[in-house]
């Protein structure tokens, strides 16, 4: 009798916790928001496959946050994942006993994926999970912080200094998004300029483009990046040194003594990213030809090319400049002489002096300089007819 009472006692707890467990489960659906009869979770999943969830959410407004939050905090046990990890060494039958189809993305990590990119459409509203959307950018999965750094950036300004720190993230995608959107939020992102300059020295080149494009996009509220974005100009990287410099021309006049001591000491592509730097700001530009007339003095006749070039770009009318270009039509390089005879015309109006030097330059041995010189010719008497 006792062990049958004691089975009944069993049956009546089970029972009782079953009650209490659905009651509990029955209040939280009740009290859940939801959009055409469907939970918050139904639409995070639709939002991981692709559909357009914005109606459903623009109706629940901030009340799905609290739901959002608690989705993108869910993970998997730390061993699953480790034999997820190794799913693809298992066996297959083992493999789709534990996982179902190899291939398959985790539901878990659906639903942080998804949860993220809900959050990101309720944008503003969705402030209040700034600091979680943050810890996801951590997330064990790429995916997941890739979402979640996506959905930040959307919060507003919120987002700034979340997106800051995000600059020293170990995965550099993270790093590399973080600068982009800081980038595409403009001058809101003021405050992360210390951040971007000090990204700028990323060991990845990705990054530091990221990086420049941000500044650029950021303009004048970047000048105090002004000195990094000039230490970028000697970066190895071509895309970086060219980023770098229109990021110097949106955010104003740069340091224009930090530019002509690149131009004065730099390697050919430190010169070339300088001058790109000071031709984007003509105003500058006009200060500095005699920073260019001394480049034209310069023993690699690629430098010399380059400054007479640019002195043809200012169009500076005076006197030093012309008796610079002058002689730079009886350089022993081809490239230079070409560069001189191009650069003439610019300042057609003040060019008479050259003529001579210009008519020797028709029996040229080169055809492109003498094509050069003539059309030159023309031009300048044209003018002063």
């Amino acid at each position: 009798m006792q062990a049958r009472a004691k089975w009944w006692l069993y049956i009546g707890l089970a029972l009782a916790f079953g009650v209490v467990v659905g009651v509990w489960l029955h209040q939280s659906h009740t009290g859940a928001p939801s959009y055409q009869d469907k939970h918050v979770r139904t639409w995070v999943m639709e939002a991981y496959a692709g559909t357009n969830v914005s109606a459903a959410f623009a109706a629940m407004g901030s009340s799905a946050v609290p739901v959002l939050v608690e989705l993108l905090q869910k993970q998997e046990l730390p061993w699953r994942r480790q034999v997820r990890l190794l799913a693809p060494k298992l066996p297959r039958h083992l493999r789709e006993v534990l996982f179902g189809r190899a291939s398959e993305t985790p539901t878990l990590v659906k639903l942080r994926c998804g949860a993220a990119r809900c959050l990101g459409i309720l944008g503003p509203q969705a402030e209040s999970a700034a600091g979680q959307l943050a810890q996801a950018m951590r997330d064990p999965e790429p995916a997941v912080r890739s979402d979640a750094v996506s959905a930040l950036a959307r919060l507003g300004k919120v987002a700034v200094p979340h997106l800051t720190l995000a600059l020293q993230e170990k995965d550099p995608h993270v790093r590399q998004a973080a600068a982009f959107f800081l980038g595409r939020m403009g001058q809101e992102a003021a405050p992360a300029v210390p951040g971007l300059a000090l990204a700028l020295q990323d060991k990845e080149a990705a990054v530091r483009v990221a990086a420049t494009m941000a500044l650029q996009g950021i303009g004048p509220r970047a000048g105090a990046a002004a000195p990094a974005l000039i230490e970028s100009l000697q970066d190895p990287d071509p895309s970086v040194r060219s980023f770098a410099s229109s990021s110097l021309s949106a955010i104003g006049t740069p340091n224009v003594l930090a530019l002509v001591n690149l131009i004065n000491h730099g390697d050919l592509d430190a010169q070339r990213a300088a001058t790109q730097a000071l031709v984007q700001n003509y105003r500058a530009l006009r200060l500095t030809a005699a920073i260019f007339r001394k480049l034209a003095q310069s023993k690699e006749p690629a430098s010399r090319e380059l400054a007479l070039e640019t002195l043809g770009i200012l169009r500076a009318d005076d006197e030093a400049t012309l008796n610079t270009l002058s002689a730079g039509l009886r350089d022993p390089d081809p490239k230079v002489r070409l560069a001189a005879a191009k650069a003439l015309p610019c300042i057609s109006w003040k060019a008479q002096a050259a003529l001579p030097a210009l008519a020797v330059c028709l029996e040229d041995q080169s055809p492109a300089v003498r094509a050069a010189a003539k059309e030159a010719l023309d031009q300048i008497q044209k003018v002063n007819r």
